[in-house]
């Protein structure tokens, strides 16, 4: 097996998580098959997400600075890091307004 093929099949398998993830957010299936707790906090998910965007633009940085190359995948890549980390923002803070006792 090649690396190639090797990161094709992580990236099928990264997929098929986020089809799993959308059809349970949408309704389609029941509950996560999720063996570590909570799955669903939103806390977590900023955390996740926010840790996504520094490491995105760590890379970015080194596109620009260091290797002065762009990569159109890894651009895009970096602008959807960032809209999930602006979208995990807004649950967690409408999250926050529904928890505050009015």
């Amino acid at each position: 097996m090649t690396k190639r093929m090797l990161m094709a099949i992580i990236a099928l398998v990264g997929l098929m998580i986020g089809v799993y993830l959308t059809l349970y957010k949408y309704g389609v299936v029941g509950e996560l098959a999720c063996s570590v707790g909570s799955c669903g906090v939103a806390l977590a998910l900023l955390l996740l997400t926010g840790w996504g965007v520094v490491f995105s633009s760590w890379l970015t940085y080194l596109e620009w600075r260091v290797i002065n190359a762009w990569c159109q995948w890894c651009v895009i890549s970096a602008v959807l890091v960032a809209v999930l980390f602006l979208l995990a923002l807004s649950d967690w803070r409408g999250q926050r307004q529904i928890v505050r006792p009015a």
